[in-house]
C-alpha cells in the first residue's frame, strides 16, 4: 500500500465547538465518522463563524499584509428594494518559506493493535521516501524501532518501555540541539498516561516552543485521544491532522511546512459601516450579537500567513432607481504589520444597482457568493439528517444528504471547483451509510464523545 497515492476522497467540513484555536487541516472528524459508519453528530456541527480553509479565491495582497474584497449575491436589485448577500473576503499573503528541520516520533500503541502497527510502518517507509534521507530530516520510534536501510538518523536512544512523556523528557535533555526542529508525533494513543503525566507532557510541549521549536500530531488508529492531542498540537504550535482513508502524504507535508513557516497576524479589525436604510437580516457567518447595528466592528484572534477568511451578512436594502446605483456598505480592515513594523490600513467599498428589469434581477448570480452558501448549507444538511434518524426517518435524511449532493455536483461541474466535487463524493458515501444503517439500526451506533477538538473548515475568529 502507498499511501501517497491514497486519493479516495477527501472531506472538505468539520467545524470549531469551542473557542480553542488550535489548527486543523482537511482530514477531520467528519469524513472519520462516515468512514466507520458512524452518524455524524449533530452538537459537533454548531453555527457557525467566519468561513476558513477553503480557498476562496480570492486576490493575495501585493507589498501589504493583508487584501479586502466585497461581493454580493447578485447585482441588480428591483426599484422596490430587497434582501441580498453580502461577503467579506480577507486573504493574507503567502508565509515564506523556513529551514525547519523535521522529526518525526512514531509511538506505537500500548495494547499491540497489529492494524495500527502496519500502518505506522507503511507511513514511515512512504515519509522516509518523500522527505528523503537528506539532512534535516530524522525519525524516532517508541517500542521496537523500525530498522531498515535508508531510513533517517535518530535523534534518541530506543527503548522499548519508552511512552510519550519519557520520550519528550530525552528531547528536553539536549534542548539547544532542537530549537529549530519541528516534531511531528504520529500516534494512535498516549500510552495510558495520568492526568498529571498528561499536564506534564503538555508543558514540555510549551517548553520546547519557547525554545523556538513546534510541535504537531497526526492522529492514528480507531479512536485516538482527540482532546489530548489536540490540546498537545496548540501548545506545541502546530497543526492537529487525522489520519483518514483519504490521507495524502504530499498535502499532508505540503501542509505542515507551510503552516510552521507562517507568521501569525494578530489584532485584526474589520469595521462595517452600513449606509442609510441597510439593515442586517442575519449574520449567515459573521458576528452575531452585532447584527442589529449600522456601524459594528469584529475581529480575528488567530490569523496567519497564507490563510483566507470569508464572513456572510444577510441585508435588507431599501427602495432606488434605476438612475444610481447605491453604495451599501463600507468596510476597512486595519492590522500592525509586524514584518515592516507599520500600521496598515485599507478599506473598500459595496455598490448595488436597481433595474426593472426581472429577468436581469433574477437570472444574474455571484458564483463565489452561491458556493460560500453552498459550503454552509451542507453543514445545515448534516444537522437536519442527524434530528431525522433520531426522529425515525432515515430516508428523509437520505433525501436531504442526496438533494444537496446533487446541488454540489452542478455547482462543483459548472465552476470547475475541485473542492465542493470531494465534499459532494464525501455525502455520497455518507449517503450509503445512511441506507446501510437505516432504521433501528442507528440506535446501536456509538457516537464519539470527544467531538470539540475539531475546527477543520470553520474559524470562530472573533472577540
Amino acid at each position: 500500500m502507498n499511501i501517497t497515492k491514497q486519493l479516495f476522497f477527501v472531506l472538505s467540513l468539520s467545524l470549531i465547538v469551542t473557542a480553542c484555536s488550535v489548527p486543523v487541516n482537511r482530514l477531520g472528524v467528519v469524513e472519520k465518522q462516515i468512514e466507520d459508519g458512524r452518524l455524524v453528530p449533530g452538537n459537533a456541527l454548531t453555527k457557525t463563524q467566519l468561513l476558513k480553509s477553503y480557498d476562496h479565491l480570492l486576490e493575495r495582497p501585493i507589498n501589504a499584509p493583508l487584501s479586502l474584497s466585497l461581493e454580493v449575491d447578485q447585482p441588480y436589485l428591483p426599484l422596490e428594494g430587497g434582501k441580498l448577500v453580502m461577503q467579506i473576503g480577507i486573504a493574507s499573503q503567502e508565509p515564506k518559506q523556513i529551514d525547519k528541520s523535521f522529526h518525526f516520533l512514531y509511538l506505537r500503541p500500548r495494547n499491540s493493535d497489529q492494524e495500527v502497527n502496519d500502518l505506522l510502518e507503511v507511513l514511515s517507509e512512504d515519509i522516509a521516501n518523500y522527505v528523503g534521507t537528506r539532512g534535516g530530516v530524522s525519525f524516532d520510534w517508541s517500542r521496537s524501532p523500525l530498522k531498515k536501510k535508508g531510513m533517517p538518523k535518530s535523534l534518541i536512544k530506543h527503548e522499548n518501555t519508552a511512552d510519550l512523556e519519557q520520550m519528550l523528557k530525552r528531547y528536553l535533555v539536549d534542548i539547544s540541539g532542537h530549537q529549530n526542529r519541528h516534531f511531528i508525533v504520529l500516534v494512535a494513543d498516549h500510552g495510558n498516561l495520568t492526568q498529571s503525566q498528561q499536564q506534564n507532557v503538555l508543558d514540555m510541549a510549551s517548553y520546547l516552543r519557547s525554545k523556538g521549536a513546534t510541535l504537531s500530531v497526526l492522529a492514528l488508529g480507531k479512536q485516538p485521544e482527540f482532546s489530548f492531542l489536540r490540546q498537545l498540537a496548540g501548545k506545541g504550535n502546530g497543526l492537529f491532522s487525522i489520519y483518514v482513508d483519504s490521507f495524502e502524504l504530499a498535502s499532508w507535508i505540503k501542509e505542515e511546512r507551510r503552516y510552521v513557516g507562517a507568521n501569525e497576524i494578530s489584532d485584526v479589525k474589520i469595521s462595517v459601516d452600513l449606509a442609510d436604510g441597510v439593515e442586517v437580516l442575519d449574520s449567515i457567518a459573521g458576528p452575531q450579537a452585532l447584527m442589529r447595528d449600522s456601524k459594528f466592528v469584529f475581529s480575528l484572534d488567530d490569523f496567519r500567513e497564507g490563510e483566507q477568511r470569508v464572513a456572510l451578512f444577510r441585508l435588507n436594502v431599501p427602495q432606488g432607481d434605476d438612475r444610481r446605483p447605491l453604495n451599501v456598505a463600507k468596510v476597512r480592515i486595519s492590522v500592525f504589520d509586524g514584518n515592516s513594523q507599520r500600521y496598515f490600513e485599507t478599506s473598500s467599498s459595496l455598490s448595488v444597482h436597481y433595474s426593472g428589469d426581472l429577468n436581469k434581477i433574477f437570472t444574474q448570480h455571484n458564483p463565489r457568493v452561491d458556493r460560500s452558501l453552498a459550503i454552509l448549507q451542507t453543514v445545515e444538511v448534516l444537522v437536519e439528517s442527524e434530528r431525522l434518524i433520531k426522529a425515525g426517518r432515515p430516508y428523509q435524511a437520505m433525501a436531504e444528504v442526496s438533494k444537496h449532493r446533487n446541488h454540489l455536483e452542478q455547482l462543483a461541474t459548472s465552476l470547475k471547483d475541485k473542492q465542493l466535487l470531494e465534499d459532494a463524493r464525501a455525502l455520497a458515501s455518507y449517503e450509503g451509510r445512511l441506507y446501510t444503517h437505516t432504521g433501528g439500526a442507528f440506535q446501536a451506533l456509538k457516537e464519539w464523545r470527544d467531538l470539540n477538538f475539531d475546527q477543520h473548515r470553520f474559524f470562530s475568529g472573533l472577540d
